[in-house]
């Protein structure tokens, strides 16, 4: 099935039927409307795609667009927690629709692996009196209230997973792509808040592949043996004698997995601004920097089970930046975080709509994803300029087709990115990756 035909369907079953299928469970329709809850929740989507701080109004035309013609008032009543919860479930439908673009990106060094998954997170906080839908951290730490967002994303061919939601105050650990399927010559590239053992030995039974940067608290054991605590290592690091360090280990004291060191010693201007991070950090935390981390800031430490070349390596580390670049379009672009209302079920209403947005516009987006120089900044804008086009002819197969043919032809012009000599972009590198790429 071509990835045209595939988001017509999803669109259709993740929006429409859901919101069909929950318009009674949810509380939304309790009698008869003519503001049924598909046609809510199209026009917000849509409302909100095209319009990241649209007002009522301008959401009450999206709704006539849709066919539907109801006043600013009567739509403003409808912002309720039922309404909440009806958005949530089209959420959670979409957030499981993973699309992959019709081809691999043409990069060599990602097309080695079934997939290239990078997890992350992001926040959004949330007024005070949601705190009863989602906990924040509270205290110095943050707001009464907020939201994590959880998302997966495959470098390989754009497939995107999530956003799930949790609570802002929940450790990644806890994130739902921690108990996923494990599918075989995949690479899972994640940081120090996923960092799990046990997740990694289950990855490395499936034959499927990580890489990760290592948690200073954890004990190594060498080729030899020889056990190494954190306040060792930096030892058997500088007993190497270069400043590119590649050693087979075996990570955990009960765990003891078999995978690769590697080690890239930084100038030491990049040393004390990590110690520099580091002792901020325990200040606002109250609590004591330990002597390995410090010890261990004037190294880039990772570790793998992947046949990657240290550069190779730390280049697919540091293309995690992909997906905090989509969270910045989320929130520059899509406005995820920002609204206009102080009711705090029209906030929620509208935080589940945009991100919905957001999702459906990663959808058209990552059918560039083959082109290595894609600008996917350029393309988000040329979903939105479409978003009224799309609402028009949602509910037909054929016409809404169309209009997603339209969208990939206007994204296939100028929505490149240029080569950069000085400070290579990501593609650069993953095509040539290189240490001194990475200085």
């Amino acid at each position: 099935m071509s990835s045209v035909a595939m988001i017509v369907d999803a669109l259709g079953q993740c929006v429409t039927e859901t919101a069909r299928q929950h318009a009674r469970s949810s509380g939304f329709c309790r009698r008869s409307s003519k503001v049924d809850a598909a046609t809510f929740c199209e026009g917000l989507i849509f409302g909100w795609l095209q319009h990241p701080d649209a007002s009522v109004p301008q959401l009450a035309q999206m709704l006539a667009v849709r066919g539907v013609s109801v006043t600013p008032q009567g739509l403003d009543q409808r912002f309720t927690p039922a309404a909440t919860r009806l958005l949530s479930e089209v959420l959670r439908a979409v957030a499981t629709v993973g699309i992959p673009a019709d081809a691999p990106v043409a990069i060599p060094l990602l097309q080695r692996f079934a997939a290239v998954d990078v997890d992350d997170s992001s926040s959004v906080s949330l007024p005070d009196a949601l705190a009863p839908e989602w906990s924040g951290c509270g205290g110095s730490s943050g707001g009464t209230a907020a939201v994590k967002l959880q998302v997966r994303l495959d470098l390989c061919r754009g497939t995107l997973t999530g956003p799930f939601l949790q609570d802002g105050r929940a450790p990644d650990k806890t994130a739902p792509m921690q108990e996923s399927t494990v599918v075989p010559n995949t690479l899972r590239v994640t940081d120090l808040g996923f960092f799990s053992l046990a997740h990694l030995r289950a990855r490395s039974a499936a034959q499927a592949y990580w890489l990760t940067r290592f948690q200073p608290q954890t004990v190594v054991y060498d080729a030899t043996g020889t056990r190494w605590t954190p306040l060792d290592l930096p030892t058997l690091l500088e007993a190497q004698g270069c400043d590119v360090v590649e050693l087979r280990i075996t990570l955990g004291v009960r765990d003891r997995i078999p995978c690769r060191l590697v080690a890239v010693r930084v100038s030491e201007e990049i040393a004390q601004a990590r110690r520099t991070r580091l002792r901020h950090r325990a200040h606002r935390k109250k609590q004591a920097v330990s002597p390995a981390s410090l010890a261990l800031a004037g190294w880039t430490i990772l570790v793998t089970n992947a046949a990657l070349t240290a550069a190779e390596a730390l280049v697919l580390l540091r293309a995690r930046w992909q997906i905090e670049q989509l969270f910045r379009r989320w929130k520059d672009q899509g406005r995820i975080d920002e609204w206009r209302s102080a009711n705090p079920w029209r906030i929620l209403c509208e935080v589940y709509a945009k991100l919905i947005g957001c999702v459906i516009q990663h959808w058209l987006t990552s059918q560039t994803w083959e082109h290595p120089d894609r600008s996917l900044t350029n393309a988000a804008q040329v979903v939105r300029d479409h978003a009224i086009r799309l609402a028009c002819v949602f509910r037909s197969r054929r016409s809404l087709a169309q209009a997603i043919r339209t969208i990939h032809a206007c994204l296939g012009v100028g929505c490149r990115i240029n080569p950069r000599r000085r400070h290579p972009n990501t593609y650069q590198r993953l095509l040539n990756p290189t240490l001194e790429a990475l200085a």
